[in-house]
């Protein structure tokens, strides 16, 4: 996934959320250690808003939705996403592995 966000909901029933960047890579930080869950948004990249410019003035490129692609919505919700986690104290690597449902 190159575009999008992960929320995590920690021990503490606290959410938090981070950005994917388009290496796929994301983080998040100050979550209750314990069992979290994780749930994984992409929505489809919208069309940039063309704000007010100058007559002479070019508009912005269109987005690049070349490397999106659409995710099972269960992924979305920390009811049906499955993704759980148990956090240690200190940084911790997960790397979430998206499977067809």
């Amino acid at each position: 996934v190159a575009s999008g966000s992960v929320v995590v909901e920690g021990s503490d029933r606290i959410t938090k959320g981070g950005e994917i960047k388009a290496d796929g890579t994301y983080h998040v930080e100050g979550i209750a250690t314990g069992k979290i869950r994780i749930t994984v948004h992409s929505p489809v990249p919208a069309a940039q808003k063309v704000a007010m410019r100058k007559k002479d003035q070019e508009p912005p490129p269109p987005k690049d939705r070349s490397n999106w692609f659409e995710i099972p919505a269960d992924y979305g919700d920390f009811e049906r996403s499955e993704l759980m986690i148990v956090l240690k104290r200190g940084q911790n690597k997960f790397d979430i592995e998206l499977k067809s449902k």
